[in-house]
């Protein structure tokens, strides 16, 4: 049992780390690029704000809330190849010195998939001065056609105060280099979760 899981790891690590790219075809990833507080580059939105730089993010100096005032959401239109693999991955956080309470809540789709909601849970935490980041990686993602819509919609129902969303990437996957899925992994790819902290770049 040892051995396959052994395999399918080391196969992961190729494609996140040694495997070459063509680099992150998200513009603005990392919401650095803001004329304003509730619009970023790129993206398309509603109801959300940008985090920042007095409160860490995952990369660089900001990242964005998607509950500003209610449940938002955040979108972009990604060039990509029909019938090519792609390899997305971002990072979740909360914004949590409000409504400690309730569980956080975002929904993330990738074209017509639904990649699954997840959740973000710090009752009985006190807020961190630090940032506590989940990485979500998520491999053998299909583009159906030329575009393909990535979305991230929050479902806290917080009235603000929402899951908060940085350092989103997706790169085309080798070409011949596809990961079989395992038992209980998506159906549209496998889901890899990695918890970090980060802190206030200097």
């Amino acid at each position: 049992m040892r051995a396959p899981v052994l395999c399918l790891m080391t196969l992961i690590y190729a494609v996140l780390f040694a495997a070459p790219t063509r680099g992150n075809i998200v513009e603005n990833p990392s919401f650095e690029l803001s004329p304003r507080f509730d619009r970023f580059t790129g993206w398309v939105s509603k109801d959300v704000e940008r985090m920042g730089p007095y409160i860490d993010s995952a990369d660089g100096y900001q990242s964005v809330d998607l509950a500003k005032r209610e449940s938002g959401w955040i979108e972009q239109v990604l060039i990509t190849e029909p019938d090519a693999h792609y390899t997305l991955s971002f990072a979740l956080s909360a914004n949590i010195y409000e409504h400690r309470e309730v569980t956080r809540r975002v929904q993330v789709t990738w074209g017509t998939a639904d990649l699954g909601i997840f959740t973000w849970n710090q009752l009985g935490e006190e807020a961190p001065r630090e940032a506590r980041f989940e990485r979500y990686t998520f491999l053998n993602l299909r583009a159906a056609s030329v575009l393909t819509l990535l979305r991230f919609e929050d479902l806290s129902d917080t009235s603000g105060y929402g899951m908060v969303l940085d350092d989103v990437r997706v790169t085309l996957q080798p070409e011949g280099l596809l990961i079989a899925p395992v038992p209980g992994s998506l159906a549209c790819g496998i889901a890899i979760v990695s918890l970090f902290a980060v802190r206030r770049p200097s």
